[in-house]
């Protein structure tokens, strides 16, 4: 297999791509960006969304999580409020300049033809997004980005990379990440995502936190500030057993 050479991408790097296309007023682009990463799937599922798609009545009774948004393969995924609010303040925007634009009209177009965007150009346009961006990045800050050629699937391989990494890359992420994208196989999904199954559970003894109390070993060394801690651990109530009490070396 050939080695692709940068940095895989994330979804901390693609947030960063869609935004600097927002600011480019490249918004189709950006957008679908955005979206695309934030839901998991493969662009040519979402294409046909419309502004309407991300109009809420009742605005504020709905607030609830985000809506759901329908892929063209009859997904139902829920979009956050942050991104629906993006969407829709980027609407109002380019209503400001072409008025004639309705909620009817599809979100994803190429800003300087006007035309959808369609999977038949779409790598090359990202590609060329990609590259003026690294370009423009370099000149105001000096910063050389190594991501890697961006293709039409990053996205839903940055998404799903994120699942597998907060559920600790065991065994049950992988077999829901591999059923969503549509593999064959576990291989399948192990090859496209670059990182492997961990087969066991590292113990670990991190999860005691001494701070959540609001209290401080060196308390112990005062009978007074234990007895106070009793009614104050938290506001509420704490009563401390005979037993902790035998434990501490305290004889109230």
């Amino acid at each position: 297999m050939k080695e692709v050479k940068g940095e895989i991408w994330d979804t901390k790097g693609l947030a960063f791509l869609g935004y600097w296309a927002l600011k480019k007023h490249q918004f189709g682009h950006g957008l679908l960006i955005l979206h695309a990463t934030a839901l998991g799937v493969k662009v040519g599922s979402i294409l046909h969304l419309k502004w309407k798609d991300f109009k809420v009545e009742e605005y504020e009774e709905q607030r609830k999580g985000g809506i759901y948004i329908e892929t063209s393969n009859k997904e139902k995924l829920m979009i956050d409020w942050y991104l629906i609010d993006v969407c829709n303040g980027v609407f109002n925007q380019i209503k400001k300049y072409h008025p004639n634009i309705t909620r009817e009209d599809f979100i994803y177009t190429n800003s300087l033809t006007g035309k959808v965007l369609t999977t038949s150009t779409l790598k090359r346009e990202l590609q060329s997004l990609y590259k003026k961006t690294k370009e423009d990045i370099e000149e105001l800050i000096g910063r050389i980005l190594t991501y890697r050629n961006i293709e039409t699937n990053v996205f839903e391989i940055a998404w799903a990379r994120e699942v597998v990494k907060h559920y600790r890359y065991l065994k049950p992420a992988f077999i829901k990440v591999s059923k969503k994208m549509g593999h064959r196989t576990l291989k399948d999904t192990i090859m496209l995502l670059e990182c492997d199954i961990v087969e066991e559970i590292e113990l670990t003894y991190e999860y005691f936190d001494k701070t959540q109390f609001g209290w401080n070993a060196h308390h112990f060394d005062d009978e007074i500030k234990i007895r106070d801690l009793e009614n104050t651990v938290g506001g509420v109530k704490h009563i401390l057993t005979d037993k902790q009490k035998e434990l501490y070396g305290i004889t109230w």
